[in-house]
Formats: structure tokens, sequence, C-alpha cells
């Protein structure tokens, strides 16, 4: 998973044509353990048997000092009918599905998803 470090990283994200955004807080067991774990898990998953063109990108949002801070504003730009926010900042480790850089799927929780909701919303998501 690419790390958002800076705004350069999130120009890559932007500028790539199928990604998935998992949204950490180190402050939630939601997203620090189980969330990331299974979006790690189905990141390999997906790159060893789907397609290794989905990208898989983490956006520290954290607290407002965390490198990805700044991708608050970008998400609620991307917000239409999906009901990201105020839901993505509870720290549940939500994922965001883009193509070309725009949000084309939200889940609030990859732990409630699981590792197969996982796959299977980024097979919906990116495929149709």
């Amino acid at each position: 998973m690419k790390p958002i470090l800076n705004k350069t990283d999130f120009e890559k994200l932007l500028k790539t044509e199928r990604a998935i955004l998992y949204v950490y807080v180190d402050w939630s067991s939601y997203a620090a353990q189980t969330g990331l774990r299974i979006t790690v898990e189905a990141e390999r998953l997906f790159q060893r048997n789907h397609d290794p063109e989905v990208s898989f990108w983490l956006a520290d949002v954290s607290d407002i000092d965390s490198a990805a801070a700044f991708i608050a504003d970008w998400l609620r730009g991307q917000e239409t009918e999906k009901g990201m926010f105020p839901a993505i900042g509870t720290g549940n480790g939500s994922l965001v599905w883009l193509i070309n850089g725009r949000a084309i799927g939200f889940a609030l929780s990859a732990s409630h998803l699981g590792l197969d909701g996982v796959t299977a919303k980024t097979k919906e998501y990116i495929y149709g």
C-alpha cells in the first residue's frame, strides 16, 4: 500500500487509473488494526489474482498534523451522494474507490466489509 506523505504522492494517486484509498487513523482499533489488516490482505489478493493495475493507497488523517490530513477538502469535494461525510472522519477505516482521480465508491469500514466484501466492492466499483 502506497502512503500519501505529501502533495506529490496525492497527485500520483489522482493520476492513477484505478485506485483504492484507505483512510487511516491511529487512534481507532477499527482503522489501525482490523481494517488495515483486511485492506493489506485485499491488496495482496487482488494484485495476485485479479488485477495488478489496481493500486492501494493509505491516507493517514489521524489529526491535523498527519501527513495526509490535507486531503479532507478534496474528499469533501468528491462527496456528492456517497455519504462520506461526516462518517469518513469517525475512525472506522473507510475505503474510497477512485477512477482517474474521481471518487466512484465509498465504504464506511473495511472491517465491516471483511476481505470478501472489499474484494467484491473493488470488482463492482472498478469494473462495473
